[in-house]
């Protein structure tokens, strides 16, 4: 399942990502646009107009946590490959050799880690760092309910 968040709901779209969805988040409030950008995607927003519309999904709270449970319950979502997409640019992560990134992370990053994936997109590097169990214990709560 793909998906589509609005101007309203950028970190809804970056936490999807986290969570390893397909989440595109284009830089329009123009409704009709989003539409067509968003093809046969489901479009997610809190725009009770766009709402009415089809293959969209009306998020009811301001609260992260809570647009994300609605999402995953709602959809019948199954988290399967968290931390597999990139936050930002929504690309698939892919895995890289620890001597490949040693001038791109920290020192001390690079010495006390040994997994690390890079973004084909926008180039970032990626680590299980202090974000890490914070992530996982959302994705524990979502898949629980």
């Amino acid at each position: 399942m793909k998906f589509v968040a609005d101007i309203m709901l950028g970190r809804l779209a970056r936490w999807m990502r986290l969570l390893g969805f397909d989440v595109l988040y284009p830089d329009t409030s123009d409704d009709k646009e989003l539409l067509k950008f968003a093809g046969e995607r489901i479009i997610l927003t809190r725009d009770k107009d766009l709402g009415k519309k089809k293959n969209v999904l009306l998020i009811k709270s301001v609260n992260v946590n809570e647009q994300l449970k609605q999402v995953v319950n709602e959809l019948n979502l199954k988290i399967s490959r968290p931390l597999s997409r990139c936050s930002v640019c929504n690309k698939i992560l892919i895995e890289e050799e620890k001597k490949s990134v040693r001038n791109l992370v920290p020192e001390r990053i690079y010495s006390s880690h040994n997994i690390f994936w890079r973004c084909p997109g926008c180039e970032r590097i990626y680590w299980k760092g202090s974000h890490y169990d914070k992530i996982m214990d959302t994705v524990s709560r979502l898949k629980s309910k």
